[in-house]
């Protein structure tokens, strides 16, 4: 169990899974609907997405949060290495 703060509000999560892909070449799938929140955490390369109606592209050093049920669409712009963490959020 691993904690966040995020602006005073303190989250109570558990991390699911991990994966780390290197140098993705493209998604299997250019839009995905989890059951569970995932995060991205860019470490190369470069992917535009939409999460919400909030489009942009993701860099080295970006984090990607997806809230569950919500579609994230993305397409690999350049060679994508990322770490990928599904996770549940306490009530």
């Amino acid at each position: 169990m691993d904690y966040f703060d995020i602006e005073g509000i303190m989250l109570k999560t558990t991390i699911n899974a991990y994966t780390y892909w290197n140098a993705k070449p493209k998604f299997l799938l250019d839009s995905d609907t989890e059951h569970l929140w995932v995060m991205y955490v860019i470490e190369s390369g470069a992917c535009d997405y939409s999460i919400a109606g909030q489009k942009g592209q993701a860099v080295r050093g970006d984090i990607l949060v997806c809230p569950p049920g919500v579609p994230f669409a993305r397409r690999v712009e350049s060679p994508l290495s990322f770490h990928f963490f599904p996770f549940c959020v306490e009530q």
